[in-house]
């Protein structure tokens, strides 16, 4: 039994090293790429249109919150919370205000990419910078964070 012992020491090498290394690191990538296929799939792909229009003044829609009305459906429908919604007057010339808004919304992947193709709807307001960042939520689950900053001219006189 003891001249086999290197020969089973090299087996069980052979063997348990792969199912290890794919535990430890490979099965959390390969998890989040099954779920990326699966967004591509259900969504509606279009053709990328360049977009000549400039920005043009509109109603109130960050500050006065009418964009997290517009959203909020799609949040509870896809699960997605709203941590924060903070916006901001950056600049103001006469009645025109521009207008930025930071949005924090956490959920899945899916849910994420619904609202903000939804938020990509909206005519009157232009996203400006997203930010995809993974939490770790216990020992096991982990949630997507979405950080959006969406502008907007507003003129305050409509």
């Amino acid at each position: 039994m003891i001249r086999y012992a290197s020969i089973i020491k090299l087996a069980a090498l052979l063997v348990l090293a792969p199912i290890v290394i794919y535990v430890l690191s490979v099965s959390d990538t390969i998890g989040l790429y099954k779920e990326y296929r699966q967004a591509g799939e259900s969504s509606v792909t279009s053709p990328i249109i360049a977009r000549t229009e400039d920005f043009s003044a509109s109603a109130p829609m960050l500050s006065s919150g009418v964009l997290m009305r517009i959203i909020s459906g799609i949040c509870t429908e896809s699960k997605v919370t709203v941590g924060s919604f903070s916006p901001e007057e950056v600049g103001r010339e006469g009645d025109l205000r521009l207008v930025s808004a930071q949005l924090c919304l956490t959920g899945d992947f899916v849910g994420l990419l619904k609202v903000l193709a939804r938020v990509e709807e909206i005519n009157d307001v232009k996203i400006s910078g997203a930010e995809f960042s993974t939490m770790k939520v216990g020992n096991k689950d982990k949630t997507i964070q979405l950080e959006l900053t969406v502008v907007q001219v507003e003129d305050h006189k409509l």
